[in-house]
């Protein structure tokens, strides 16, 4: 959750997470990231979903990003959910470890979920593709 400290001991380049905007740093768009909901094919229930309201009856994971949950069920145009507690990770692929291991649903970066759809670990929930509002940066 620290940020390297780019110094003559440290690093000469890295690729980050976020706004774009560190101070004494220049950083490079890489590439942008979405939101997209996923869980193991093995979780009760997920075999049974066909709507975005649907996945709110799952236990959920979150991690610490900014955009979460309630952000994706509003693009997803479900409104009035009492959503229940989440369950919440301070590492994005730690929650996508959850997820594949059946704890619950999880709101995963694109990127980071990829391997994990490819090998049929995790599956794409119904709905929306959510725009991340953070990007990759070297």
């Amino acid at each position: 959750t620290e940020l390297v400290r780019f110094d003559e001991t440290g690093p000469e380049l890295g690729i980050r997470y976020g706004l774009g905007q560190w101070p004494g740093m220049t950083a490079h768009h890489l590439m942008d990231d979405e939101l997209c909901p996923v869980a193991s094919p093995s979780l009760p229930g997920v075999s049974m979903l066909r709507e975005p309201a649907q996945i709110a009856t799952l236990p959920l994971l979150s991690d610490m990003s900014p955009q979460g949950w309630r952000d994706w069920f509003r693009a997803a145009g479900v409104r009035g959910l009492d959503l229940p507690s989440l369950h919440t990770f301070s590492d994005s692929t730690d929650a996508m470890r959850a997820a594949v291991y059946g704890i619950g649903a999880v709101l995963a970066r694109k990127h980071i979920a990829q391997p994990y759809l490819q090998r049929y670990e995790l599956v794409r929930l119904p709905g929306p593709a959510l725009k991340a509002r953070y990007a990759y940066y070297v």
